[in-house]
Parts: C-alpha cells; sequence; structure tokens
C-alpha cells in the first residue's frame, strides 16, 4: 500500500484510463489550476493561490472507507511536511458540513476544502481517494488512486525532491 515513487516517470494514460506508456519528469503534463477551493471558514481560494509550491492534493469523502484508512498517514504527512508541502484535502462529501465535522472529531485539522468550482478533466477520477502530486514548477508529478500509506520515506523523499 505504499505509493509508488521510486522511479522518475509516470503512467500515460488514454481517455478510457487504461495504461498506454510512461512518460518521464521532463515530459510531465503541466497541471491545470483552475479550480477554486472553499476552506473550512468558507473563505474561497485557489489551486492558483499555491502556484509555486509542491501541492498534495486528496480526493476523498468521509463514506468512503479507503479514504478514511488512509487519513492516518496523510495526517502524519502532514504534521511532518505540511510547513514545505501545500495540502489540499479535497472532500467530494454532497454536505461539506459532514466532512468538517469529520475532521473535528477525529481531531485532524488537516486543511480540508470543498471545490468551489467545477474539478478540471485531469482531477476527474472514477475512484476515491485519488492523490495528485503538483511539483513546484507546475507539472502533475504523480498521481496514485486507491489508498496508500503516506507516512511513507520513500514518499517524503519524493515530495522534497519537487521543490
Amino acid at each position: 500500500m505504499n505509493p509508488n515513487v521510486k522511479v522518475a516517470a509516470q503512467p500515460e494514460l488514454d481517455e478510457s484510463g487504461r495504461e498506454v506508456g510512461t512518460r518521464t519528469m521532463s515530459e510531465l503534463p503541466k497541471a491545470d489550476f483552475n479550480l477554486e477551493l472553499m476552506d473550512k471558514d468558507g473563505n474561497t481560494t485557489s489551486l492558483e493561490d499555491l502556484k509555486g509550491k509542491v501541492i498534495f492534493m486528496n480526493l476523498w469523502a468521509t463514506w468512503c472507507p479507503p479514504c478514511i484508512a488512509e487519513m492516518p498517514s496523510i495526517e502524519k504527512l502532514y504534521k511532518e511536511m505540511g510547513q514545505e508541502v501545500a495540502f489540499v484535502m479535497l472532500s467530494l462529501d454532497r454536505n461539506f458540513e459532514t466532512a468538517k465535522a469529520f475532521d473535528k472529531k477525529k481531531g485532524y485539522n488537516l486543511p480540508i476544502y470543498a471545490p468551489a468550482s467545477s474539478l478540471p478533466a485531469m482531477y476527474q477520477s472514477s475512484s476515491i481517494p485519488t492523490t495528485y502530486v503538483i511539483d513546484a514548477d507546475g507539472n502533475l508529478a504523480w498521481s496514485h488512486k486507491g489508498m496508500a500509506d503516506y507516512s511513507d520515506s520513500d514518499f517524503k523523499e519524493f515530495l522534497n525532491s519537487l521543490r
């Protein structure tokens, strides 16, 4: 369940999600920063405001057992790297109050957001949790569908390499 970041390449997928090859780091697609976000306090921001930072964006919901199972590792990663990496925990719950109550109940205090605009096509996923990592140069450096243990030391090194 550890995310595979040992190779400096990303799978290249066709429209149906099938792997058709790999991209090297120099061939990575540019991230789409056209996403408005609403934070816990109702303030609106955007991915554009985070440009220039490494961004860890996780799509999740409170009704998703694998999402809930990976939260402790994300919380640990956030506590260790939250100053160097921008975290966007994007709740897909229909009612954002449910996500905020979950975060508070669990004592996580993660930077959770609700989408305040349509999700760009590159971040639309048929499954959750799905995690995207955008490097400091604005490239979509990595994506992972499904649960993972993000407290893994290799993953932390990977994030540090993207600054």
